[in-house]
């Protein structure tokens, strides 16, 4: 697995030899070896990309991003096969169990909303809400306590008047940062065997990442305490390079300090176990260590 993220924002062409990823552009030529990468991101329309390069980005498990003319991110290239076992393991999520599917919901909506606490703690906020909402979290969710402890949490984060989905640099920064958390949780759906498309609460027919969706849930947090700390009234390429280096973030999940590619491994197999009936465990998720605003 790879620790670099490359983002490219000239006209440029990619290509491969010998291992290597060449970028060439006007003022030269660079090179980074294919295993060091673990996305790629092209912010530039003009940005060339050969057809062996894409098949060794798909060998490798490189996610490829491209972004429209906003710079956010609008679609992403992921391998279709990558596990042996994938014929099995579609049969079996095409299976699961719907009483399954809502413990499992109701888990992962539990793990969100301690990851929102942890930031607002270390931003010094009142998180009082948020603990009561978690303690009234049903199966599957069923009286939506995600969605209240959303407005909650945001408005405490990002101030009173905060709406998510309008029009600013924040909630920018913030679909920005969540594309990329999603490639992550993509890319290692893909590679376990299983399918992106079928959730286990996002059902949207026109999204083919209604899983990772799902199971990214309690990571958005991650990206949502970054953008507090970078975000300053704009959202430029600096902000979004600082964005990128997310791979770089660190989380204990079990008891274990992982940086994010691997906790986000460790996280989805633990799931896809539970789903598949083969385990159910008290899972802890929480930041490495604590933050200062």
């Amino acid at each position: 697995m790879g620790f670099r993220n490359l983002i490219v924002t000239q006209e440029s062409r990619l290509s491969s030899q010998q291992g290597y990823l060449v970028v060439t552009m006007p003022e030269g030529i660079h090179k980074v070896h294919l295993s060091e990468l673990d996305a790629i991101v092209l912010e530039n329309p003009r940005v060339k990309v050969s057809g062996v390069l894409l098949n060794q980005l798909g060998q490798h498990n490189i996610s490829l991003i491209l972004c429209d003319e906003k710079h956010h991110p609008s679609t992403m290239m992921l391998p279709l096969h990558g596990n042996f076992h994938r014929v099995k393991n579609i049969n079996r999520q095409v299976s699961w169990n719907q009483d399954l599917k809502d413990q499992v919901w109701q888990k992962i909506i539990k793990h969100k909303l301690h990851m929102q606490i942890q930031v607002l703690k270390s931003f010094s906020q009142d998180n009082t809400h948020l603990l009561e909402y978690i303690q009234h979290i049903e199966l599957g969710d069923a009286t939506n306590r995600e969605g209240l402890a959303a407005k909650v949490y945001f408005r405490k984060l990002f101030g009173p008047t905060f709406v998510r989905g309008a029009e600013n640099p924040e909630n920018w920064a913030l679909n920005y940062g969540y594309a990329i958390l999603a490639s992550y949780f993509s890319r290692t759906i893909a590679a376990k065997g299983y399918l992106t498309e079928l959730g286990i609460k996002h059902k949207n027919e026109f999204n083919a990442y209604n899983l990772a969706y799902d199971l990214m849930e309690p990571f958005r947090p991650l990206v949502d305490q970054r953008v507090k700390l970078i975000v300053k009234d704009v959202f430029t390429q600096k902000e979004r390079h600082q964005l990128l280096d997310l791979v770089n973030e660190k989380v204990k999940i079990n008891g274990t300090v992982q940086f994010l590619p691997n906790a986000v491994d460790l996280y989805c197999q633990s799931i896809l176990n539970e789903l598949n009936g083969k385990e159910k465990n008290a899972m802890t998720l929480h930041w490495s260590k604590e933050r200062k605003g």
